[in-house]
């Protein structure tokens, strides 16, 4: 396996103006490990992709569906279909994270990001803390990785 450090920082949609938008979406998921769950109110009831009528767990307003596993390992990881591109994926990925755990940098926070080529598939490894828990959580993005 080969692995590859990437920085990325998500602050959020820029508009016109050059400011950060903000966005209200909330994601349906299964937590990666024992932390605070999200309110269930919170989270959407699961919808169907239109690509994966499997879909259970869909980034609510886009055509983003994760699969796969509950992201505690590489044969686990959590798999995002239906991104435009790396932006959409990436932005997918914190979004996921909120869904569980609160919002970046309050309900938890990244102390590093990696990507991964394994078996031909590209893979993210966030390296998070909850409750000041450090776990690893890793996002299949075969599907978006180097479209832009």
């Amino acid at each position: 396996m080969r692995t590859y450090v990437r920085a990325l920082v998500f602050v959020g949609a820029v508009g016109c103006g050059g400011a950060a938008a903000q966005t209200s979406v909330t994601v349906t998921a299964q937590p990666v490990a024992t932390a605070q769950p999200v309110a269930s109110g919170s989270l959407p009831q699961p919808t169907t992709h239109p690509q994966a009528a499997s879909c259970a767990r869909k980034l609510a307003g886009t055509p983003i569906c994760f699969e796969g596993g509950q992201g505690a390992s590489l044969q686990d990881a959590i798999v995002i279909k239906g991104a435009h591109g790396e932006m959409d994926g990436v932005a997918a990925e914190y979004k996921y994270l909120e869904g569980l755990y609160g919002p970046r940098n309050s309900g938890y926070t990244v102390d590093g990001q990696s990507l991964l080529d394994n078996g031909g598939k590209s893979y993210d490894r966030l390296d998070i803390k909850v409750n000041g828990k450090p776990m690893a959580v890793y996002f299949d993005i075969t599907d978006y990785f180097g479209k832009f």
